[in-house]
């Protein structure tokens, strides 16, 4: 009998607890229309050094969908602090702070992608070399959109075969707008790669 009353004991001291515990309620963060301005600007400032290390380091690129998030809300914060406020001419430069961030981010990375379809170009060349095959390559255009090929069997067939090839979607994906191909005597013709068709 006292084996039962104790049992029972418990199992009230039990219920007693769980129904006193209450789960802590996750505390959503405030708009930027609930915050005052000089807090507007410290999270618009938070943003900016989050965008701003995550560049650097080379872990966000300007496509980066976290990036894009950060200075929606970075911009958010900025746009909620008012003409007549403080902090209006502080975050007006912050604002375009991050405006020049981005373009060099941007230019950056053009400047990666241009680089990289250049020596992919040499790389390309020396491969076919080694294979057996005459090739010129080169690029061309202001950022190296344009490839160059020169080899002295092109002509339909070997044109027809290129655009049908797993090369041709690689090229593409690199960034490659058009691809220039001539056998350097009598026949020369470009394949738009955007619009995946042929220009005589």
């Amino acid at each position: 009998m006292k084996k039962i009353v104790m049992l029972v004991l418990a199992v009230l001291v039990l219920t007693g607890c769980s129904s006193n515990s209450s789960t802590p309620e996750v505390s959503q963060p405030k708009k930027p229309e609930e915050l005052t301005s000089s807090q507007n600007l410290i999270k618009a400032k938070e943003h900016f050094e989050t965008i701003n290390s995550n560049l650097n380091l080379g872990k966000w690129t300007t496509y980066t969908v976290d990036l894009l998030h950060a200075v929606r809300s970075a911009r958010a914060h900025i746009e909620a602090i008012g003409k007549n406020d403080p902090e209006y001419t502080e975050a007006q430069e912050l604002y375009r702070a991050i405006d020049k961030r981005i373009q060099l981010a941007e230019e950056d990375e053009r400047v990666k992608k241009r680089n990289f379809r250049k020596q992919y170009a040499q790389d390309l060349q020396h491969e076919m070399l080694m294979k057996g095959y005459n090739y010129y390559v080169s690029v061309g255009g202001k950022n190296n959109e344009i490839l160059f090929i020169k080899y002295v069997l092109v002509g339909r067939v070997w044109c027809t075969q290129f655009a049908n090839s797993p090369l041709e979607g690689k090229l593409s994906g690199m960034g490659f707008e058009k691809v220039v191909m001539d056998n350097g005597y009598d026949y020369k013709i470009t394949w738009n790669s955007v619009k995946q068709k042929w220009e005589y």
